[in-house]
């Protein structure tokens, strides 16, 4: 079988950072507890390789994980995950004493300082981005009553604003038309609308080149988790594009192997920002396997 891989591929850098953040936790507490606070990466296989090396995943959504911190010792050792985390976290970790690794990704940093610096001046934020996402519910507890969520542009008049030039950010991982589409209606309301928002340039790059393919696949394959926002969106995408293609999302080539593959001649690979290298080379290989 033909296959194309769609760059870049591998890890992003916040992926990376995070994963080296918790194995260097680990490797400074051999003989102790560490707690990572969620899911410090949308790929469940990193979470399974880090529960084999001895860390500890705290699972649940931002309210449970929030008790489940309270409940840790007094200086206990926690990995804060990639996707950023309520202020409160902080606040808990401190009075606990407690000793942190933060593996916040740097785009995420950069939202949030934007936000709070906005805050700070006594404004308001509209954030775009996915209900329930560990970096969206990160960005709203900055200040729940001046960070009003828009999940798409229907959502927009949901919210009333008390000033008519609010800063306007987005989610690291959201497409370029799911942000434009929101972004319209904001501005539709508050032409004077600040925009500031920083988003990962891995995922913005696989988006990208993804748009840029010709429509001349048979099969085209998503390689990234479920809960992953950005593999879900170049899920979607895919489906919308290659309307010639069978498209399939996969965790790994195990996964892969299971399907039939026989009746294919041209695929068309690209992965999440928290799949690995290897897991692509091994999705390419199992490809090739078939004519």
């Amino acid at each position: 079988m033909e296959v194309k891989v769609v760059a870049p591929f591998g890890f992003c850098l916040g992926v990376t950072k995070a994963i080296q953040i918790a194995k260097q936790a680990k490797e400074e507490h051999p003989n102790e507890s560490v707690y990572v606070i969620g899911d410090l990466v949308h790929n469940e296989r990193i979470i399974e390789s880090l529960r084999q090396k001895g860390l500890k995943v705290l699972e649940g959504d931002s309210v449970s994980l929030e008790k489940q911190l309270l409940a840790l010792p007094e200086h206990a050792i926690i990995v804060l995950t990639a996707h950023g985390h309520a202020p409160k976290w902080d606040e808990i970790a401190k009075q606990k004493e407690m000793i942190v690794y933060d593996a916040t990704c740097v785009f995420v940093q950069d939202n949030e300082a934007l936000i709070r610096k906005e805050i700070e001046r006594g404004g308001e934020v509209f954030y775009i981005g996915v209900k329930h996402h560990a970096e969206a519910d990160a960005a709203v507890a900055i200040a729940p009553n001046k960070i009003h969520l828009i999940t798409d542009k229907n959502s927009v008049n949901s919210f009333v604003c008390h000033v008519n030039d609010p800063l306007i950010v987005c989610q690291t991982t959201v497409s370029k038309q799911d942000i434009k589409e929101s972004l319209n209606a904001l501005l539709s309301l508050y032409p004077k609308a600040k925009i500031a928002a920083k988003r990962c340039v891995s995922t913005e790059m696989r988006q990208e080149n993804l748009e840029r393919e010709t429509n001349n696949y048979d099969l085209v394959v998503v390689l990234g988790s479920s809960t992953s926002n950005n593999t879900q969106r170049l899920f979607t995408m895919a489906k919308q594009r290659f309307t010639n293609a069978t498209v399939w999302r996969v965790l790994s080539a195990g996964e892969l192997k299971q399907k039939p593959l026989d009746s294919y001649h041209r695929a068309l690979v690209i992965s999440g920002a928290s799949s690995a290298a290897s897991e692509v080379i091994a999705i390419k290989n199992v490809l090739k396997l078939y004519h």
